[in-house]
């Protein structure tokens, strides 16, 4: 019988990454592995009707294929969902029926959680709800490591364990390097006395969450006008190209492998931005460039994406990709995942405690 272990953590904490690691990890320990979603939030249309998240099709395009979507994630909910309270049962042997045909040859499953331990408890799809319905272990898994995001991990901790379901540690991601020393010293210790256990913890990473070229070309629907074959370049900062030329290179020089938005009839400014070395442009407006910048762009080989929405659309939507996975951007990021998860996390003494 399949060991189910719920992943709990809110915003983008990282859950889908890290699932993402634990699978290549347990799987090379031997174990047969498998991705579950209960409860997802629909941002793709995969056909007439049809909204799937895009985790779930990452996974079930890199893991398991043989099996459906509804398999994947049995529950789709948009924004409004409390009129799902009333079929709360029949919610639940959807779950239930998923599982256990996805599990049925599975020693681990990987769950990832909606959110916090307690959302959707309104019509009864919590994750404390779920975890009782699949007899689920809990793992928590909270941002940066503030005292504020360390409180609220205690606060669920807490919460789930008088609920009745069984409890794992917590693991930490995207910790800056001032808090790391606080956090394996004082902060650890802080956590055991509270009965709470500290996997490990994952460095800060620009990368580690950042979207490559590909995800937002896909994602906005871009025409790449050139240098396809770069768009598996991460994107550091999103900036606006909205200055005069002469103040864009003191600019950019402060930026992180920046993604430049700006339309794409300001040839002077984008000539400018293509000598600073920028992960890529996007030219807003459906405007085309000049020739000129086209074939300077391919000199730099920096990719040129046009899109339809004006640059204020087009920004709002960026900033939405931000942590959104494909299957390509798992593929690239595996072998970095994997060795910060190796590097970083007692992954032995979570393995005991998982199959314990």
């Amino acid at each position: 019988m399949a060991v189910p272990i719920y992943i709990c953590g809110s915003g983008v904490s990282g859950k889908t990454l890290l699932i993402y690691g634990f699978m290549h990890v347990f799987e090379e320990a031997g174990y047969k592995v498998r991705y579950f979603k209960p409860v997802s939030r629909a941002l793709d249309k995969v056909g007439p009707g049809k909204w799937v998240d895009d985790d779930v099709i990452a996974f079930k395009e890199l893991f398991m294929k043989e099996f459906e979507y509804d398999d994947v994630s049995p529950i789709v909910i948009r924004d409004r969902f409390f009129e799902y309270g009333e079929e709360s049962k029949e919610l639940h042997k959807l779950i239930k029926d998923a599982y256990e045909k996805i599990s049925s040859d599975a020693d681990i499953v990987f769950i990832e959680g909606y959110a916090s331990p307690k959302t959707l408890a309104s019509i009864n799809l919590s994750g404390i709800d779920i975890c009782k319905l699949l007899n689920a272990k809990m793992l928590f898994m909270v941002r940066e490591g503030y005292d504020k995001d360390i409180d609220k991990a205690i606060i669920w901790y807490k919460e789930v364990a008088e609920s009745g379901v069984a409890t794992l540690g917590l693991i930490i991601n995207s910790v800056p390097i001032h808090l790391w020393d606080r956090l394996n010293t004082f902060v650890k210790d802080f956590l055991y006395s509270k009965g709470i256990k500290l996997y490990g913890m994952l460095p800060d990473k620009e990368e580690f969450m950042a979207p490559t070229l590909l995800d937002i070309a896909a994602a906005l629907d871009a025409e790449v006008l050139c240098c396809d074959d770069q768009l598996e370049r991460f994107v550091g900062d999103i900036l606006v190209g909205a200055m005069r030329p002469s103040s864009a290179l003191k600019w950019l020089r402060t930026s992180r492998n920046p993604l430049v938005v700006t339309g794409g009839d300001r040839t002077e400014l984008l000539l400018t931005i293509l000598e600073s070395g920028v992960a890529g442009i996007i030219l807003t407006g459906n405007l085309y460039p000049a020739i000129k910048v086209i074939e300077r762009a391919k000199d730099k080989n920096i990719p040129l994406l046009l899109v339809q929405p004006d640059t204020y659309t087009t920004i709002n939507k960026l900033h939405k990709i931000h942590g959104r996975v494909t299957s390509s951007s798992l593929r690239k990021k595996k072998d970095m995942i994997v060795n910060m998860i190796r590097e970083n996390i007692d992954v032995k003494e979570l393995m005991q405690d998982v199959l314990g």
